[in-house]
């Protein structure tokens, strides 16, 4: 089974498939989507001047990849899988994009507030 954004796998299970050391998924990268990225990357195209932000969970920013981004802790900063996830499909995606990520979970939920202090 290839990468999809939205997989049937568990979370965790789907976190192990990304290879910390060389920085690449361990599935193949398929699909009408991923064809396009990879089109959008051979035209040089990597989201360079792109300033993304993700409101989500804290993100595990010992992940290489991960390391380099900038966080903005509202909630809590243990890091999650989910979002940890969803920042490793930006950079993979988008790899030279400047990512911002906004941490705004509290006790496993979200906190309404810290989604609008993130606004």
């Amino acid at each position: 089974m290839g990468l999809s954004l939205f997989g049937s796998e568990d979370d965790e299970a789907f976190l192990t498939k990304y290879d910390r050391a060389s920085q690449k998924w361990r599935v193949p990268l398929e699909g009408p989507f991923w064809k396009a990225v990879a089109w959008a990357h051979k035209d040089g195209l990597n989201g360079h001047g792109s300033r993304i932000a993700v409101i989500d969970s804290h993100p595990d920013t010992t992940i290489p990849v991960l390391a380099d981004i900038t966080t903005h802790v509202i909630g809590s900063v243990t890091p999650d899988v989910l979002g940890s996830l969803v920042s490793l499909f930006v950079k993979t995606v988008a790899p030279a994009c400047e990512l911002h990520h906004f941490s705004v979970m509290e006790n496993g939920e979200v906190n309404a507030i810290y989604v609008r202090r993130a606004l």
